[in-house]
């Protein structure tokens, strides 16, 4: 109806999946090519989550366009099966037929054949299922079974997990931990701020057709991003009735006005001044720790002195961002983590309160209130081992000769990880203590060779530029990677430039040698 009125060619707002509307923006074109590469490496469970309307199912299908002409799509379409329903139902999907009498064992048995056919002949056969937190536990129990089916040297079936936030819970349970442990790519699709709004209107609209000056006025797009909370779906019904209300206006440029008026139309509420001012306080606390996250591969944030508080649900790796700065913006690659919680404020520091000189050694790194020194809380460092200060409670007048029992950390492994750790370690020494590094991320430790064989081949680096070092974090160990050998930050910051965009978005931070040293020094303390 308004289409020849704002020149365009096409609806630009509808709710239906079309690829060539889809915007790259937001991350969700990092995010794309993050996936596209997961898949292709073949290895392990893929998940993507995000909430009710972020765009999972336009992402899905901008997938489908992405991936190579040798790979065979199966889907799910309906998750919500019990587990010998659902081996029916991919079966199906590979073009197998049974009979009602068969078991769920000799459908498996046919499935890994024709796999086994698809493989020789070159395919590969990538599973998507979506809405998948709607899964019973059972039947995502007989999903993991189903990544089992491999080669010796690759899987015959990837796996790709779509589903709302509810999917995490349940991967969660310790009765599928097991799945748990294949998922080895999570991304997390984050509703856009009020700017990613304002260039995803601009570019719907310019895929479209539309030519003329920005349609929607910066009133219009603020009024769009406190009732639409930044989901796609939202965002989409809104500008498209605010649309007809400037056509029915007799209006090129969409204010406040239309707006009020789609959201009139809709289910929205408009949120109230003082109940938007308590919620943008809570996504600005919730965005800024959840902030440099990317997909594809869970990035751990860690700050260059001190580990950050891991997310809820375990992933590979997680952002890390620069130091001595604020949180930015939300969502740069995924495979990014849900926010954790805000940890509490350190209280205000006090004048330290005199102990008693003699102290065991061992007694002296065990868990007991101290008063903080006067420096500001937020700079404390608290050794590994020990519990935060406590600016309230008095010091014991003398610590037992014996240790009180505490929870230990788990111990760094003994292997040949201990062993790159320690020749990592030795090269770090040896540095000039002012040359610079890029540190990259922070993994687990089953995932280091992974992630270091890929470093080298997508950098194209050799092992010898690569430096690996460990962090404890709530009481979990990860290994922090990082890239190069740089006499100034002009160079280090050239070479960060060169790197792949996969590395650059987890916004990487440069950092001498001499600072790891220290950090490696007081970690092993």
């Amino acid at each position: 109806m308004y289409l020849e009125h704002f020149g365009l060619k096409q609806h630009p707002f509808r709710i239906i999946p079309n690829q060539e509307f889809f915007y790259s923006g937001a991350n969700r074109g990092a995010i794309l090519d993050a996936l596209a590469y997961a898949i292709a490496s073949g290895e392990g469970i893929v998940k993507i989550v995000g909430e009710v309307g972020t765009g999972k199912t336009m992402l899905c299908r901008a997938l489908e366009s992405r991936l190579a002409d040798n790979i065979d799509l199966l889907f799910l379409p309906i998750p919500s099966l019990p587990p010998e329903e659902v081996i029916r139902a991919i079966s199906d999907e590979l073009g197998l037929t049974h009979t009602a009498e068969q078991k769920s064992t000799q459908i498996i048995r046919e499935m890994q054949n024709r796999l086994i056919e698809k493989h020789a002949q070159g395919r590969q056969v990538v599973l998507f299922i979506d809405e998948a937190q709607a899964m019973p536990l059972d039947s995502l129990e007989e999903i993991r079974l189903l990544s089992n089916l491999e080669t010796s040297s690759s899987k015959l079936l990837q796996i790709v997990l779509f589903g709302q936030p509810e999917l995490d819970q349940h991967i969660d349970k310790p009765q599928i931990r097991q799945l748990k442990e294949r998922i080895t790519h999570s991304f997390y699709l984050y509703p856009f701020n009020k700017k990613e709004i304002a260039d995803y209107l601009a570019y719907r609209l310019g895929a479209a057709g539309y030519t003329g000056a920005p349609a929607f006025s910066p009133g219009a797009v603020s009024l769009i991003y406190r009732t639409s909370l930044g989901l796609v779906r939202r965002i989409n019904i809104l500008a498209d009735k605010a649309l007809l209300a400037g056509f029915a206006d007799n209006v090129h440029s969409i204010s406040a006005k239309q707006v009020k008026a789609a959201i009139r139309d809709s289910s929205y509420k408009r949120p109230s001044s003082s109940s938007y001012a308590k919620l943008a306080l809570a996504l600005l606390l919730v965005l800024g720790v959840s902030a440099a996250l990317w997909a594809g591969r869970a990035w751990l944030p860690l700050s260059p002195t001190q580990p950050a508080k891991p997310p809820a649900t375990t992933q590979p790796a997680q952002p890390l961002p620069a130091p001595a700065q604020t949180a930015p913006p939300p969502a740069p690659l995924a495979e990014n983590t849900p926010p954790p919680e805000q940890p509490d404020k350190s209280p205000a520091p006090v004048q330290p309160t005199p102990v008693a000189p003699a102290q065991p050694a061992a007694a002296s790194r065990q868990p007991q209130p101290v008063a903080a020194p006067p420096v500001a809380p937020a700079k404390e460092h608290v050794t590994l081992g020990s519990t935060p200060p406590n600016a309230h409670s008095p010091p014991p007048a003398q610590p037992e000769p014996t240790a009180p029992a505490r929870e230990e950390a788990p111990p760094v492994p003994q292997d040949a990880l201990q062993s790159r750790l320690d020749a990592s370690r030795e090269a770090i020494d040896k540095q000039n203590g002012a040359s610079l590094t890029i540190q990259l991320m922070a993994v687990h430790p089953e995932a280091v060779e992974n992630e270091l064989a890929r470093l080298q081949k997508l950098a194209q680096v050799g092992p010898e530029q690569l430096f690996i070092y460990s962090a404890m974090s709530n009481k979990r160990m990860l290994i922090t990677i990082a890239l190069g050998v740089y006499a100034s930050a002009t160079e280090a910051r050239a070479a960060l430039a060169r790197l792949p965009a996969m590395y650059r978005q987890s916004q990487p931070v440069l950092r001498t040698f001499k600072s790891i040293g220290e950090g490696i020094r007081k970690t092993g303390e």
